[in-house]
């Protein structure tokens, strides 16, 4: 697909976290071994991934590599092959109307196939039993060609999206995780660097510990917290406390809502005992088993706790959850 392309533009969801763009850096380096011109495509908001883009920045790499959602249906021409990182949803892409405009669509993905598809893409790679789609993306890499070689910043952004997705290497993992990780390793990836784009600011981790206080149980091993002011970084917010939640002895998993602009910021995590990615799916969203998370347009607080519970205890009657 990448050789029959004139160019390549690559994207993940909106507001990328690290696996989107840890995989979309692995597909970039795939074209450009390839002599395939090749971008990264990447929306407005980009507050889960700010070190990562500081990096690029300082390296002068940003306006080589990026370009904006904005600007990418502009000059993308109609032969390109555009690929679709982390998520298989069409709406949810950074860009979506590439997906139309594109001649070729690919769709890398290791969430389980949810009710929205694109039609009919050239290359589908989906698999829900991966830790991460930098994970996969780290396997094409090699069997892409022999002579392939990753920069460190690749491999430091691949091993990011892996280490995110996994809790650090605790959740979610497999053989080919670490077969994955040994690779990035020998290729440069420094687990310090790696770790900077994974940090968060002392703003974040306050309002963090403040949501957590907000805890209650759902049921005897599922934790629901909530934040009690809107927050600009919902999202991450959201889902770093959800981690967090995680960690406390008993819990087999974890759902957390942080009011935002417009609506309430969910995301749900598990040890994997629990498929968390049903519970979102009944509320409109969607995800991994283990890591989900749904937007609740024009809800309050407690009109969305009463929602997440009455989800939990319908699919508990059904014997989806135990």
């Amino acid at each position: 697909a990448i050789e029959r392309s004139s160019e390549v533009f690559v994207m993940g969801h909106a507001r990328p976290d690290m696996d989107a763009v840890g995989a979309a850096m692995g597909i970039v380096r795939c074209a450009q071994f390839s002599q395939k011109s090749s971008r990264l495509v990447l929306d407005a908001d980009l507050f889960m991934i700010e070190p990562f883009v500081q990096r690029l920045k300082e390296e002068g790499l940003y306006d080589i590599l990026v370009v904006e959602a904005t600007s990418a249906a502009r000059v993308m021409r109609s032969d390109a092959l555009v690929v679709l990182v982390d998520t298989q949803r069409p709406s949810s892409a950074a860009c979506p109307i590439l997906l139309d405009r594109a001649e070729q669509v690919a769709v890398i993905d290791h969430h389980r196939r949810g009710l929205e598809w694109g039609e009919n893409p050239t290359v589908s790679f989906l698999e829900p039993y991966a830790s991460s789609t930098s994970e996969l993306v780290t396997e094409l890499v090699q069997y892409y060609d022999n002579e392939i070689r990753l920069t460190q910043m690749e491999a430091e952004a691949l091993m990011a999206g892996i280490a995110m997705d996994t809790k650090n290497f605790y959740i979610d993992t497999g053989v080919r995780t670490f077969e994955a990780a040994t690779y990035l390793r020998r290729q440069g990836a420094d687990m310090v660097r790696v770790r900077e784009f994974l940090k968060d600011d002392a703003n974040t981790y306050f309002q963090r510990m403040e949501t957590i206080q907000n805890v209650q149980m759902l049921r005897k091993n599922i934790a629901l917290a909530y934040a009690t002011h809107k927050s600009p970084r919902a999202q991450l917010l959201a889902l770093q406390t959800a981690d967090q939640l995680m960690t406390i002895r008993g819990i087999r998993a974890s759902v957390v809502l942080v009011p935002a602009e417009g609506g309430i910021q969910v995301s749900a995590r598990s040890t994997g005992e629990i498929n968390v990615q049903i519970i979102m799916e009944r509320m409109g969203g969607g995800g991994h088993m283990s890591m989900a998370a749904t937007f609740l347009k024009d809800m309050e607080i407690k009109e969305a706790m009463e929602a997440v519970g009455k989800t939990v205890q319908q699919l508990a009657e059904e014997g989806e959850i135990t």
